[in-house]
């Protein structure tokens, strides 16, 4: 069974995965809001959104296990987790298009702000571990 630091460092990024993304779609936002118009802020903060809550479910599905699992298990949490993830994305982006009139560029961007987030936050989380920072 693995109950270890990598467990823990594990969690520890999917916590900061979704304030970095909340943080990354809000400075989007607001560059739109600034540089555009209201509506195409309100787009962004939408396609961030459609990202935000799936992600939010797969920390809850996949980081909040508290009893030890093993490596196969941890695996198949983690892609229950990836399969809840982009389903409910994929529904939600429909929903969003079908309910709200969007600007198609600012949506994307808040979405695409969303997804990089992740990999741009791993890709720093797992330098500091090499190099020993944390």
């Amino acid at each position: 069974m693995i109950k270890s630091a990598y467990e823990h460092f594990a969690r520890a990024c999917g916590y900061r995965a979704l304030v970095i993304q909340l943080i990354i779609v809000g400075i989007i936002s607001g560059l739109w809001i600034i540089f555009s118009y209201p509506q195409a802020a309100v787009s962004a903060l939408l396609g961030g959104t459609v990202w935000f809550f799936p992600t939010m479910l797969f920390v809850l599905i996949f980081m909040l296990r508290r009893k030890e699992r093993s490596p196969i298990q941890i695996l198949i949490d983690f892609y229950i987790g990836e399969f809840v993830k982009l389903l409910v994305s994929f529904i939600l982006i429909i929903l969003v298009i079908k309910l709200y009139k969007l600007s198609i560029f600012p949506f994307l961007s808040g979405y695409l702000a969303a997804v990089l987030s992740i990999w741009i936050l791993m890709f720093f989380e797992l330098a500091a571990e090499k190099s020993g920072d944390r």
